[in-house]
């Protein structure tokens, strides 16, 4: 609203006081915001509510079986793997503490001597009157002359032996560069030790050494102490490429052999797995208390042929499950056999070793694409990989299940194969029982907790939308009081342009009266004789200067 007076304007749109002036606008509008705020999360707690009202426990339930019988699989094969400290593959470290990775590893003798090489070259040392000079003392010996191995067969096959075949054996050991003909007495007692170590030792209760005892002669064994030191740098220069050779070859060798074996293991472990999981599965929803046994065994039979069906599904999974199987037995093998270089792992390091392999390449798998996941599917992978975490515990994989049931199939009297496959099916039967059993009374303490905690919150959300309300309530009462307030101000202002108004009226209503009075004072009858004089008269007449002097003198 403007008004124009005396080309002056008042607006009074400027007067008018901003809710800002008389509250905190800002407050206002904050308040406003967390109000909505909370609104909104009250209404999402009722979608929550919603949800866990209608949570299908038994999916929960469902996807933990399904988790348990898979990694049963893992957990069954990991315990029935024969695994021996120290693992496949025989190392130096391993057998120089006697930790064979199986028996025919282990020292024999027999592998190593060949008597006919010895006896032909003791004949060649024979003297003319057919004696012998031995090798050590430089003393005439005859029926009591023994040929032997400067390194002997034992300490070469703890430092390169065992990486080589029989004949590489007997070659390295039977041939003029560590063969020496010396007393039979000093023979014997030497053995199997190295020569220094034979001369330093005292040996029978004596307080002397071998050295002086059996009077050895270093001018007369400088031939054999020139033998002992190129046979020993001989090994030292072979051994790294054979050893090296032996332990790529042997881990690729017992890595393919076990990896192979435990693809067959895992391939017959997910056929019974599959088969035992979807008949199960089937049982317990089409069967009742008030089934019959004829009924029940055709459900078993139905659930079977389901099971069969989803077995020719999964084929290809099972053929990539054998597939990493096999390359993880090959991975475990080498990995425990660098480590044997170094120390000596036990059995249940090595099962940790193959359970965390199996974890890894899980993890591959199952983290792949995994944001376009389904919430189910992320959660079953969420559990598989912390059960998969948990098996690799030595106290389950070395719990022992397995070998037990086995060992009963080996007391009946059934083959060692099969009794070991069997028992893996077993325990996955058993297992899958076991974990059915323990789901439903999961289940209904989840469907319980559930219900609860649903009540529970619902009763909290209503208390917060109680809260709202009142909020509310009382910010639209704060907002009306403002709105009075702000009222009464603009009130205020209008009367204050009124004031404003009636003074510019009453100022100009003043002027306008003082100027009527100036008009009502003249004397119009003069002023009329005079202009009417003026137009009879001449305009450049003397009197006509005179008329319009007293005209100029009129005051208004």
């Amino acid at each position: 609203m403007k008004l124009k007076i005396e080309e002056n304007y008042i607006d009074y749109t400027d007067h008018i006081i901003s809710v800002k002036e008389f509250c905190n606008q800002d407050q206002e509008v904050e308040v406003e915001k967390t109000l909505e705020y909370y609104e909104e999360f009250a209404e999402q707690i009722d979608e929550e509510i919603k949800e866990l009202k209608e949570i299908n426990s038994n999916e929960n339930i469902d996807i933990l079986e399904e988790i348990l019988m898979e990694n049963l699989g893992f957990y069954t094969i990991n315990s029935s793997i024969k695994d021996v400290d120290g693992g496949a593959v025989q190392t130096k470290h391993n057998i120089k503490n006697e930790v064979y990775a199986s028996e025919d590893m282990k020292y024999d003798r027999d592998i190593y001597v060949d008597q006919k090489e010895m006896n032909n070259y003791k004949e060649s040392k024979k003297n003319e009157d057919g004696t012998i000079t031995s090798e050590i003392t430089g003393n005439i010996i005859d029926k009591s002359a023994h040929t032997d191995h400067i390194v002997s067969g034992k300490e070469y096959h703890k430092e390169i032996g065992f990486a080589q075949s029989e004949k590489e054996k007997k070659e390295a050991i039977n041939c003029e560069e560590n063969f020496s003909v010396i007393e039979g007495s000093a023979n014997q007692s030497k053995s199997d030790q190295s020569l220094d170590d034979w001369k330093d030792n005292t040996q029978g209760g004596r307080d002397v050494k071998n050295e002086e005892y059996f009077n050895y002669n270093k001018e007369a064994a400088k031939e054999t102490e020139e033998k002992n030191k190129k046979m020993r740098e001989k090994i030292a220069k072979e051994q790294k490429k054979v050893l090296g050779k032996y332990y790529s070859k042997e881990s690729l060798k017992k890595g393919v052999s076990k990896g192979a074996n435990m693809a067959v293991k895992i391939a017959i472990t997910e056929v019974i797995a599959i088969t035992t999981r979807e008949t199960i599965s089937y049982s317990k929803d089409k069967t009742d208390i008030n089934s019959s046994f004829k009924d029940f065994l055709l459900v078993i039979m139905d659930g079977f042929k389901l099971g069969i069906e989803k077995l020719f599904k999964e084929i290809v999974t099972i053929l990539k499950k054998m597939l990493t199987t096999l390359t993880n037995g090959i991975l475990e093998t080498i990995i425990t056999t660098v480590i044997n270089i170094f120390f000596t792992t036990a059995t249940s390091i090595i099962k940790v070793i193959r359970s965390i392999l199996n974890m890894l390449s899980d993890i591959k798998t199952k983290l792949s694409n995994f944001k376009n996941k389904s919430k189910a599917e992320k959660k079953k992978i969420f559990l598989s990989l912390l059960i998969n975490g948990i098996l690799t515990l030595p106290i389950l994989s070395g719990a022992g299940i397995i070998q037990t049931i086995e060992k009963v199939f080996l007391n009946l009297g059934v083959p060692n194969i099969l009794s070991d496959i069997l028992a893996i099916g077993l325990s996955n039967f058993i297992g899958g029982l076991l974990i059915m059993i323990a789901s439903r009374y999961l289940n209904e303490f989840t469907k319980a907790y559930n219900q609860k905690t649903a009540n529970n919150i619902e009763l909290l959300n209503s208390r917060l939308k109680t809260k709202i309300s009142s909020i509310k309530a009382i910010s639209e009462q704060i907002e009306l009081e403002n709105s009075l307030q702000i009222g009464l101000k603009f009130l205020e202002s209008i009367r204050k342009e009124e004031e404003i108004f009636v003074n510019n009226i009453n100022n100009n209503f003043n002027s306008f009266n003082e100027t009527f009075n100036n008009l009502s004072s003249i004397d119009i009858s003069d002023s009329l004789n005079l202009s009417t004089k003026r137009v009879f008269i001449k305009d450049n007449s003397n009197e006509t200067e005179e008329i319009l002097t007293k005209l100029r003198n009129i005051k208004f």
